[in-house]
């Protein structure tokens, strides 16, 4: 096959149309020694194969964890299962306390309204919660239910 020439003026399609029609001026002038055989029979189709059982992953075994770790990963657990419940009560007061909006509240007046105990009782009684078991969000949590912050 002879190597494509450049021409800097030539466009891409242009070029490869060129040694398209070359190839083919070649092939048809040459006469191929064994002609191209054509299949007679169609290809066969893969059959489905039997569901594969997942191989496990591979990489380092897994460590044992001790019971001491369990419990630390319930609590963790449990920690953000109440944290996330503490911002959904922080944003149901904050809305009731203050229904024309809070746009223009800082964070600190509204980590007053939702640690207020009368506030906070009332929440936790409509939850069907003990209030002593659950304490009011701090700070950084209002300020989370308030979308005044992302993280």
């Amino acid at each position: 096959m002879m190597p494509m020439r450049r021409v800097p003026h030539k466009p891409l399609g242009e070029k490869a149309r060129e040694q398209y029609l070359y190839e083919r001026a070649r092939a048809r002038a040459s006469n191929p020694a064994t002609p191209a055989k054509i299949p007679t029979t169609p290809a066969k189709k893969p059959t489905k194969q039997a569901a594969r059982t997942p191989t496990p992953a591979r990489g380092a075994p897994k460590r044992a964890t001790t019971p001491k770790q369990k419990s630390a990963k319930r609590r963790t657990k449990r920690a953000k299962r109440q944290d996330k419940l503490r911002r959904e009560m922080a944003r149901s007061i904050i809305e009731r306390v203050n229904p024309k909006g809070y746009a223009n509240r800082t964070i600190a007046h509204l980590t007053r309204q939702v640690r207020n105990e009368k506030n906070w009782k009332a929440e936790c009684e409509a939850r069907s919660i003990d209030p002593k078991d659950l304490e009011p969000p701090g700070r950084d949590t209002v300020a989370r239910a308030a979308g005044r912050r992302r993280d």
